[in-house]
């Protein structure tokens, strides 16, 4: 039963660090200006509740608020899911996502409970959505909106907002470097290679790196320890005529 229990264990911490490797920044909440909220929020850039970066949004407002990043040309066919922090100053709200990709998708609200709300997760399917986004691949703005209990959205603090990502990005992440940029956009393609052949084994030598040292089988030691028994038998012979 313990092994069993290890074994499910760290599948589970494996598949958490799958996906958590497939995560690229998509916002890091570095700069106010590429974000607006409408007419009841109000947005600042701050230095507290930072899980990513320098600076973290800060969101508050009347009623619900949304929060708007538009001309985002992210790529849906590639980007399965977004992930972010959240720290919640005040009492328990709800926060949603919403596409724009053709028409309007709203996804079912979360809960944001007080304080520091880290990894909240929406997968881009049906689990999380009303409706499967299907229309178009391309999301031209994406929304986060917020519920709160009454009228009064206390200050939230939101930073590190990722994507998951297979393959590339209609758009890049701001903050990506060139290096990986390139990346992203092209697609990893392993080196091929072909094989050396050293006798008993066949080695898949990297490019440019000479082949590892091979280790005969007992049975190639044997043989050439035979033949060289055999050639000193023959000069042996060879001498007594």
């Amino acid at each position: 039963m313990i092994l069993f229990s290890s074994i499910i264990g760290g599948s589970l911490c494996a598949q958490e660090a799958d996906d958590q490797t497939d995560l690229v920044v998509w916002d890091g909440m570095e700069h106010k200006s590429t974000w607006h909220a409408d007419g009841k929020g109000k947005l600042a850039l701050a230095t507290e509740y930072v899980t990513e970066g320098r600076s973290s949004l800060q969101l508050s407002g009347k009623g619900p608020v949304t929060l708007t990043k538009e001309n985002t040309y992210l790529d849906l066919s590639f980007a399965k899911k977004f992930v972010f922090d959240i720290y919640n100053s005040g009492a328990p709200c709800q926060i949603a996502v919403a596409i724009y990709a053709g028409q309007r998708y709203e996804s079912i609200p979360k809960t944001l409970q007080n304080g520091l709300n880290k990894n909240v997760t929406f997968e881009l399917n049906a689990k999380d959505f009303k409706f499967i986004l299907t229309s178009e691949n391309v999301a031209q703005a994406v929304e986060f909106v917020v519920y709160p209990q009454d009228d009064t959205v206390d200050p939230l603090y939101i930073d590190n907002v990722r994507v998951k990502k297979l393959g590339s990005l209609a758009s890049l992440p701001p903050g990506i470097s060139p290096a990986a940029g390139a990346l992203i956009a092209e697609g990893f393609t392993p080196v091929e290679t072909t094989p050396v052949y050293t006798g008993a084994y066949s080695v898949g030598a990297f490019p440019h790196n000479p082949p590892p040292n091979v280790i005969p089988e007992p049975v190639t030691l044997f043989l050439l320890g035979t033949g060289a028994a055999g050639i000193i038998l023959f000069k042996k012979k060879s001498l007594k005529r």
